[in-house]
């Protein structure tokens, strides 16, 4: 005798019968392991589109994809809770579709993570040369809007701002004036660009160098000349209405923001593990070659280089704002 032939259909509907029912707005129910192993907690990596202003956006043009893994595999190496990746959720712009609608459903152990520059002010009128459009959504708002502007009154590729909250987390060593409002450059610099003595300028793999510290609404400092650096910063928050937690960890260009993940997975993974805010200063080394090294214009294949050439001034570390 002949076995039923089973369709695609039909095993569908036999998995949806055997599952308990949930409605849209109900999260997943937590994944774990038997034993005494940690409860397996869901990784969602979120990205925005990076395509043309013109172009129609696609699932898989995305932005900051290498930064992404440097944080995904920081969650892997820290001791504490395990992470497993589920997927990634892309912002398209000004695409306000309800949660309830193509966006996974949160559990409470999930973790979204965005490892790019949050675009909070981002608009083509603000004089920015580069900007991010935003997506205007319910999840966005959540992160950007409600979690994000605890620590920042003002964030685009040109400046950034803390809160005096956020100010006050700062060491008792760091001059809040010094770093509460930053100005960069906005373009990269290669090694065509050399300086008075002659030495290549090491603006060459990044383009958000600090130049300008606005200690008040009158005065500008500019850093000393042998100074190089930008800062970074790593958020880990709860979202209320989503009811999981974000971790957002960027510098303010593509390159900070890999050099920055990259250190945070080397040297401090368990950053990633509990709520908190970090602010950094990513501080660029001469390489102890530089007078006999010969001019190299290429790109690097891996971010190794970051290894030797940046010093790591922790600003602030302290626990989340409420």
């Amino acid at each position: 005798m002949k076995k039923p032939r089973i369709t695609a259909t039909s095993q569908s509907q036999s998995v949806s019968n055997s599952a308990p029912a949930t409605s849209a707005s109900s999260p997943l129910p937590s994944v774990r392991r038997t034993g005494a192993k940690a409860k397996i907690r869901r990784v969602f990596r979120l990205t925005y589109a990076n395509n043309q202003p013109r172009e129609e956006p696609k699932l898989f043009r995305c932005r900051d994809g290498i930064a992404f893994d440097e944080i995904n595999a920081a969650l892997g190496d820290a001791k504490g809770a395990k992470y497993s990746y589920e997927m990634a959720i892309n912002l398209y712009p000004n695409d306000r579709r309800k949660l309830t609608d193509g966006y996974p459903r949160f559990s409470p152990s999930d973790l979204i993570v965005l490892t790019m520059r949050p675009p909070l002010n981002d608009k083509p009128k603000n004089g920015a040369r580069r900007f991010i459009q935003r997506n205007h959504g319910p999840l966005e708002k959540e992160i950007l809007d409600v979690v994000c502007r605890k620590y920042f009154t003002y964030c685009s590729r040109r400046f950034v701002k803390l809160t005096k909250r956020a100010r006050a987390l700062l060491g008792t060593n760091v001059d809040p004036k010094r770093w509460r409002k930053l100005e960069f450059f906005e373009n990269h610099q290669t090694d065509k660009k050399i300086d008075l003595s002659g030495k290549e300028n090491l603006r060459r793999h990044w383009a958000a160098v600090i130049k300008k510290h606005h200690v008040s609404p009158d005065e500008q400092v500019s850093p000393a000349e042998h100074h190089t650096s930008t800062v970074a910063y790593l958020i880990r928050d709860h979202l209320p209405k989503i009811g999981c937690d974000v971790l957002v960890s960027f510098g303010m260009d593509g390159y900070c923001t890999l050099i920055w993940n990259h250190i945070v997975r080397r040297q401090h993974p368990e950053w990633t593990q509990k709520n908190g805010f970090v602010m950094a200063e990513l501080i660029f080394k001469e390489p102890p070659d530089q007078a006999t090294r010969k001019k190299d214009t290429r790109p690097p294949i891996t971010i190794a280089f970051a290894d030797r050439i940046v010093d790591v001034n922790i600003l602030a570390k302290a626990g989340p704002l409420t």
